[in-house]
């Protein structure tokens, strides 16, 4: 039985279903604004502004169009290169890091993309963009900051994990060697084991081992790693390690995906440096 408080979207109704069912209370939902700076980039030869190709209802799959343009106001790339196999790489979060997305886009045309996103809260938002062009050899990583909605979700401060084992679908994931304050740099270590054995079939995802993301708190820096083994047979096994090096103090938070038996695991660790 369907309650108002959960009523599906118009969309999701069925036809011929009568709305009165629904209750007298309900009400459809009212899709959010998205608000953005038109400029975020200072110094970099690309910049780019979003616009939502469809409504933007919290907890729906909506689309993101992302244009991008030249700061004098040429035009943006007009080719992508492919890396990890695809044109580029978005790491979505809120401004809390509850909400993390890694989404990948569809080139539309030149400096052109649509982006699939669900946003679970209203709020401050930032996005991350990864790619290489032909026109510029360096990687760029680009970043917007924005906001859902017209008020803003209660916050959770981001506190330092106590326990650094997390499971997730029966496999447990440990990581240690994470950076300290007295250890900038270091190679976080990411033992992923079923039943007390250490998996051996990690899969291929995005063309690496895994794929590291570290944010700090509130989102101010940002960081994407890869693993440094070297698959065997077309498999990777336990345990996965990174290289970082994080020279500001702060709390931040690092999220691990790795794909086995084809589902991706994703797990994350808040840690103080």
């Amino acid at each position: 039985m369907i309650s108002p408080s959960s009523a599906p979207l118009p969309s999701s109704i069925p036809p011929g279903y009568p709305i009165s069912a629904l209750g007298s209370t309900w009400r459809p939902p009212v899709s959010e604004p998205l608000f953005q700076l038109q400029r975020s980039n200072p110094g970099k030869p690309f910049e780019f502004n979003m616009t939502p190709t469809t409504p933007i209802y919290l907890g729906q799959p909506a689309l993101l169009d992302l244009k991008f343009f030249r700061p004098n106001g040429g035009p943006g790339p007009s080719t992508f290169n492919i890396v990890h196999e695809k044109p580029a790489h978005i790491i979505m979060v809120s401004q809390d890091l509850t909400d993390f997305q890694h989404v990948h886009p569809t080139v539309v045309g030149p400096g052109y993309f649509q982006v699939p996103v669900v946003f679970n809260k209203s709020g401050p938002y930032k996005l991350f963009i990864q790619f290489t062009t032909p026109e510029e050899k360096a990687e760029q990583t680009l970043s917007k900051p924005f906001e859902i909605g017209r008020g803003q979700a209660a916050s959770k401060p981001l506190v330092p994990d106590s326990q650094l084992p997390k499971r997730v679908d029966g496999y447990d994931f440990r990581i240690s060697d994470l950076p300290t304050r007295q250890r900038p740099m270091s190679m976080p270590k990411v033992e992923v084991t079923q039943n007390g054995v250490p998996v051996k079939n990690i899969e291929p995802f995005l063309g690496a081992g895994a794929h590291g993301v570290i944010i700090g708190e509130n989102a101010k820096s940002f960081m994407h790693v890869h693993p440094m083994s070297e698959p065997k047979n077309g498999l990777y096994s336990s345990p996965i390690k990174f290289h970082t090096e994080i020279r500001q103090p702060g709390v931040y938070k690092m999220w691990v995906q790795t794909q086995i038996d084809g589902k991706v695991k994703t797990v994350n660790w808040t840690f103080q440096v």
